[in-house]
């Protein structure tokens, strides 16, 4: 069948197993979202690239020529079976020589062969013929699933990814295509524009270009293929550290994701570009504002000079508008919104009563307790049951910590997961007996908690004590995890922490 997946295993000169799956992994998506693959090298599809690059050259390069009715078996009868089912037929019938069916079956195991071949290819010394043969194997494939990694692959340059995006298959389902930190411009994007705008019963796009020489032009090139894709459901775009202006967001915006209407899940990582309040303006009012299908958004606004004004047209015009999502990731690390911003997201925040799961992060950035006090103020929805917040390096204390204990307290929210990172701020004893509190009064429901207060110098041990006591009050919590290098910690305090931990059920 077309739609079932299979692998392709061997041996190679090591001795090692080595496996070429159709599609990624289970390792590969838990791996590959963690360390260098999940920051820059691709991700689940960058761990199974390297994983595949063990595979034998040579051995993969007959594959390329593989004729499944030429195949043997160690048994006739099954050989028999496995051809007729392949035709379609009763598995009793006589084996035929030739048949459609055959064809299509070999063109598949030739693309997915291809598309692992491929990294290990373009680094070869024989590259320019053996690419021939994998472009040839691409355009025929027919197949659903395209995850190419290629990241900080010094060979592939705009011609190669010409000649790639010429014969990837427009029957295709799935493409993630990871080029960070390779030699491309807008010009080798506006190929792969050209390419995804014929892939009309698309249904999941990644494309990942970190570092690249690509600027508004290639992007715009690349948004406007968006009007074709109307099967989409999952968009992926990581144009951390391009060259991306204004004027470009706002070209992705309003002829890209304002065609999207059908999607459910948006990850769009601008970290280190060039954008400002205008472009995220249009990314709110032109872009956000006509995805009421989504269910889950990650914004990477890190690193950028945004101001109040972006800040509030992301929560107003954008997020708040979003009132079927339930998952929300926002990354404004290093950013210089002042508290008045933040009072912002969590209006929009309000809107958002379907929410499940809110990540937060707002390390090295500039708010203050007023601003985490907002913050607290926007988690009002029922629904939210997971809650990572990340304040490292910020000028937080004690009065915003107390400002969100109480209002996740008072707005009775049933959390079952807790993370909060206050390293390096200046929350101490009183902050702490405030989480404390939180603890004792509505931790029964949880099962996982993380709280990293590392390099906190004003944490003593009357602060890890009364963290101590509230946790002793959750005793339906499974996992607890303390970061507490770098404080006041001492004897009795940690005499205090371990009689908490030890009224817990499970720990």
């Amino acid at each position: 069948s077309g739609r079932r997946l299979w692998d392709v295993a061997t041996v190679n000169t090591e001795g090692a197993a080595v496996v070429v799956t159709d599609g990624t992994s289970f390792q590969d998506e838990v791996t590959g979202r963690t360390g260098d693959y999940g920051l820059h090298l691709g991700g689940p599809a960058g761990h199974k690239a390297d994983r595949e690059r063990r595979f034998p050259l040579a051995l993969a390069e007959k594959s390329l020529v593989i004729r499944v009715q030429r195949c043997e078996a160690s048994n006739e009868d099954d050989r028999r079976r496995i051809l007729n089912h392949i035709c379609g037929q009763d598995v009793s019938s006589p084996i035929l020589d030739a048949h459609k069916a055959y064809d299509a079956f070999n063109n598949r195991l030739h693309g997915v062969f291809a598309v692992a071949l491929y990294r290990q290819v373009l680094d070869s010394k024989d590259r320019r013929m053996l690419c021939q043969n994998l472009h040839d194997c691409l355009r025929d494939s027919g197949i659903a699933n395209v995850d190419l990694c290629l990241a900080a692959c010094p060979s592939f340059r705009d011609q190669q990814a010409a000649a790639l995006c010429e014969v990837l298959p427009r029957e295709c389902r799935r493409l993630s295509l990871c080029c960070n930190a390779c030699p491309i411009s807008d010009e080798a994007v506006a190929h792969m524009g050209k390419a995804v705008a014929d892939m009309t019963e698309l249904e999941h796009l990644t494309v990942e270009l970190a570092q690249c020489l690509v600027g508004d032009g290639g992007l715009a090139a690349l948004a406007d293929s968006c009007k074709n894709l109307g099967m989409l459901c999952e968009m992926v775009l990581n144009l951390s550290g391009v060259r991306l202006t204004d004027a470009g967001l706002s070209a992705l915006a309003v002829g890209g994701l304002s065609h999207l209407a059908g999607l459910c899940r948006l990850e769009l990582l601008l970290k280190g570009t060039e954008i400002g309040d205008p472009g995220l303006s249009a990314l709110s009012e032109c872009g956000f504002s006509q995805l009421g299908s989504l269910l889950e958004l990650v914004l990477d606004l890190s690193c950028c000079a945004i101001g109040d004004g972006g800040l509030a047209a992301v929560a107003l015009s954008g997020v708040s508008g979003l009132t079927n999502l339930k998952q929300l990731d926002v990354r404004l690390d290093d950013t210089k919104c002042s508290d008045a911003g933040y009072a912002s997201l969590a209006q929009g925040l309000v809107n958002c009563g379907s929410l499940e799961n809110l990540r937060l992060s707002l390390a090295r950035s500039s708010v203050g307790d007023a601003g985490l006090a907002a913050l607290a103020g926007g988690l009002q929805t029922k629904a939210l049951r997971t809650l990572c917040m990340s304040f490292r390096g910020t000028p937080v204390g004690d009065q915003g910590a107390a400002g969100l204990a109480w209002s996740v307290l008072m707005n009775q929210i049933q959390l079952v997961d807790l993370r909060l990172d206050f390293a390096e701020t200046s929350i101490g004893p009183g902050g702490v007996a405030a989480l404390a509190e939180y603890g004792t009064a509505n931790l029964r429901q949880l099962d996982s908690l993380h709280l990293d207060l590392s390099d906190c110098w004003l944490v003593d041990d009357s602060a890890v004590a009364a963290l101590g006591y509230g946790i002793a009050g959750g005793m339906n919590v499974v996992k607890v995890t303390l970061v507490l290098a770098g404080t006041q910690l001492g004897d009795s305090g940690m005499a205090s922490l371990g009689e908490g931990l030890q009224s817990l059920s499970t720990t």
